[in-house]
């Protein structure tokens, strides 16, 4: 604040004023000026001092003290009392610190608008009628204007892992997967391909129409609802997609952390983003008794969401649209696709974790894994416009894995839609 001969006024000052009187004017018009600044800013702290007595109230919950501990630092501090009064450096450093708060808050909020922070429910794979039920915010899950849609049962014996290029090397180095830093888990998801769409039509034709010919019933309608990224020939997280064979994959993992026993599968969690429901199944180690607070997945209900048997996962998919264009009409001995609005919802898909300890690598063979390999194009939605760097053009993803695998010829994931129009007579083959 700097003060001039303009903050002076006619009555201050008389016609002739010598320099001494023009300097005490103005040290008596900074003080008062002080004086009301400093009055403002006790006003404008009172809401301020109130809130951060609540504050440390509520932090104190949080603080490494003991109640005993945390009440003798009370009692023996009065700047930290609830009725203390606050010194001038506190009240500045709580001001910061509210600020600070505040912005971190704002900063936590911004992913749970974009769908990337979930709402989780451990230890259950709950389908969308419970989901709705426990009353989360969420807009895509309540909308009542959704056209029917199909919600089959997917026999699924492969899983996936999509990676960019720094995932690429890495893999490539240690010729095999390591767990994520946060939770030691190694993320893959079910790999549901043209095979098993049409084995979950036929069953879902004949759980229909149980006296009807198959022949009859049969048109291939299934995979024109299957539009969420989980069927996707695209991909979220990068170019490359690594697709290997479930019992590989658990053989692999039983042999290097079991001792060859089984290992563990368990219902880790539901996890609701801003339009993707993910259910995600842990395996483990039977020596890690950590995990034993989770359900076994082979003691889930007939109904449930999820379950494995025999070399595969039985997925009861929720919402296979994700953008929905069609709508489902049942008929007298047929299930038709029919041209309907374009609609958003939420869309589900089953992630399989693995645990893995720091330092653990799942290895695989080196062969095995250059051969998994296919590219993907990039899904279009906006939250992945933030991983563009994961995503390279298909000469040059060819070339790095050409340097890596020698011997793989890169491959470009192909379409349902393309599958099933070659299967028709629709078009030319697949590549």
């Amino acid at each position: 604040m700097f003060l001039t001969l303009a903050h002076l006024s006619r009555e201050t000052l008389p016609h002739t004023i010598s320099v001494s009187q023009m300097v005490a004017e103005l040290a008596k018009q900074r003080a008062g000026l002080k004086d009301d600044v400093s009055g403002l800013i006790q006003e404008s702290l009172k809401p301020l001092q109130t809130a951060m007595n609540a504050l440390r109230d509520t932090v104190g919950s949080f603080c490494c003290y003991t109640d005993e501990q945390y009440n003798q630092k009370v009692n023996t501090d009065p700047e930290l009392s609830p009725g203390g009064e606050l010194t001038p450096n506190k009240k500045l450093f709580y001001f910061v610190f509210l600020i600070f708060i505040a912005s971190n808050l704002t900063m936590a909020a911004r992913p749970a608008l974009r769908g990337g922070r979930p709402t989780d429910f451990r230890g259950e794979h709950l389908n969308l009628n419970d989901l709705k039920t426990s009353r989360i915010q969420n807009r895509y899950l309540y909308k009542d204007n959704i056209p029917p849609y199909p919600q089959p049962e997917f026999l699924v014996s492969n899983l996936k892992h999509d990676t960019g290029p720094r995932g690429l090397e890495g893999i490539s180095s240690v010729s095999g997967f390591i767990g994520s830093q946060d939770e030691c888990l190694m993320w893959f998801s079910l790999a549901v391909g043209p095979e098993e769409i049409r084995s979950a039509e036929k069953r879902l034709l004949e759980e229909t129409f149980p006296k009807v010919p198959q022949e009859e019933a049969t048109n291939n309608f299934l995979w024109k609802f299957a539009t969420s990224p989980a069927f996707s020939e695209t991909s979220t997280y990068g170019s490359f997609r690594f697709t290997l064979s479930l019992q590989e994959v658990l053989n692999a993992y039983s042999q290097q952390f079991c001792s060859g026993e089984r290992p563990g599968m368990r219902v880790y969690k539901t996890s609701v983003y801003k339009q993707k429901v993910q259910y995600t199944v842990l395996v483990h180690s039977p020596k890690h008794e950590s995990f034993s607070n989770y359900p076994l997945l082979e003691d889930q209900p007939e109904e449930a969401v999820c379950k494995y048997s025999d070399g595969h996962f039985l997925w009861r998919s929720q919402a296979m649209c994700e953008t929905h264009r069609y709508e489902m009409d049942v008929s007298e001995n047929q299930i038709k696709a029919v041209d309907g609005f374009k609609e958003f919802y939420v869309w589900d898909q089953v992630s399989v974790a693995l645990y893995l300890k720091p330092g653990e690598v799942l290895k695989l063979d080196k062969d095995q894994l250059g051969n998994s390999l296919t590219y993907c194009e990039m899904f279009e939605a906006p939250y992945v416009e933030k991983r563009k760097q994961d995503f390279w053009d298909f000469q040059k993803a060819e070339g790095l894995v050409q340097k890596k695998w020698p011997s793989t010829q890169l491959k470009k994931e192909t379409s349902l839609q393309k599958h099933f129009e070659v299967a028709n007579g629709e078009g030319a083959d697949p590549e």
